[in-house]
C-alpha cells in the first residue's frame, strides 16, 4: 500500500465515498499523509490485517533510532 493510496481512501474515494479527513488538513500534503515534520509516512502491510504505520521521526530521516512507528 502506497501513502497516496491510502491517503486516497481517507479523503472519501472508498466504497461508501466516507471523508475521514478534510483536504485542508495539515497531515496532507499534495496526496500524501505527511507527519508533524513534514515529511510523508511509510504505510508497510504486515499481513493481509496488519500493518504498519512508520514516521521518520524528528531528524527527517526513515530507519533512524529515533523513527516513530505503529504496529
Amino acid at each position: 500500500v502506497e501513502n497516496f493510496e491510502f491517503t486516497e481512501q481517507l479523503l472519501g474515494k472508498n466504497p461508501k465515498r466516507i471523508i475521514f479527513i478534510d483536504t485542508k488538513n495539515t497531515a496532507i500534503r499534495g496526496n500524501e499523509l505527511v507527519d508533524q515534520w513534514g515529511t510523508p509516512f511509510f504505510f508497510h502491510p504486515l499481513s493481509g490485517q496488519e500493518m504498519e504505520l512508520r514516521s521518520a521521526g524528528p531528524d527527517t530521516i526513515m530507519w533512524t533510532q529515533d523513527d516513530i512507528f505503529i504496529e
